[in-house]
């Protein structure tokens, strides 16, 4: 059994989670996020998170089957990982302020990514903004950040 998010409280937040055997949608204190098991990860599709009052780290790199991501509003989220999350095309990131590390090494077919309000991430390379085999990348939206790429 694998775990997609494994870390302290949450706080409340919302998430839509799309798996092969259908949608579910958990509304409420994200603690449920902590505890949300997943026999398989790799048959996490989709991911809808927002609202995460004290998130500070959100590793998703077993759901190799996430092809699409939404993060919004995770005033306390410092580092994101979906290292070889093969699977992902879309990765969107929105009002996370110390956003300082995010990995994405790997995702070959990762084609949109978007960043906004995401004040604390500085730059690419040296651990920060890793987006190294991410062949596919076509359209990136950096706005309110202090990237330098």
């Amino acid at each position: 059994m694998g775990r997609c998010a494994d870390s302290p409280s949450l706080g409340r937040a919302t998430a839509v989670v799309r798996t092969g055997q259908g949608l579910s949608r958990l509304v409420g204190d994200a603690l449920l996020l902590l505890n949300l098991m997943l026999d398989d990860p790799s048959s996490l599709v989709e991911l809808h998170l927002a609202g995460c009052a004290s998130k500070a780290w959100l590793d998703l790199s077993p759901c190799t089957g996430l092809a699409k991501a939404t993060l919004t509003d995770c005033p306390e989220l410092s580092v994101l990982s979906v290292q070889g999350c093969e699977a992902l095309t879309a990765l969107a990131v929105a009002g996370c302020p110390r956003l300082s590390v995010a990995n994405m090494s790997g995702c070959a077919r990762l084609a949109s990514l978007s960043l906004l309000d995401c004040a604390s991430l500085h730059g690419v390379g040296c651990g920060r903004l890793d987006v190294s085999g991410c062949t596919s990348l076509s359209a990136v939206r950096v706005i309110g950040c202090s990237l330098c790429l």
